[in-house]
């Protein structure tokens, strides 16, 4: 119950004052905070809530899933955040 308000919090304080440089930054920001809270909502699915033992295996398989989704997700957008930093600074060396 506290993880919930403070996730949903920490994405209320990303919407309202989008405290990164830019736009790019502030949207990942954002996508992560909601994925932190969908993570969460689905950490319910491996109690005794759900009785089924092949369900929770398999909600199991979709929870990792979605992490390893999320995980290339933020590699990516470094990668690309990277490289356009280093063109841009490569650029100015040389203009």
């Amino acid at each position: 119950m506290t993880a919930d308000f403070l996730i949903t919090a920490m994405l209320a304080y990303f919407i309202t004052f989008q405290p990164m440089k830019d736009y790019m930054n502030n949207a990942v920001q954002m996508f992560n905070e909601v994925a932190i809270l969908l993570l969460l909502h689905f950490m319910f699915m491996f109690t005794d809530f759900n009785a089924d033992p092949v369900d929770r295996h398999l909600y199991g398989y979709c929870f990792l899933y979605y992490v390893a989704a999320l995980i290339a997700f933020n590699v990516l957008f470094l990668a690309v955040s990277l490289t356009r930093d280093v063109r841009r600074n490569i650029l100015r060396c040389y203009n």
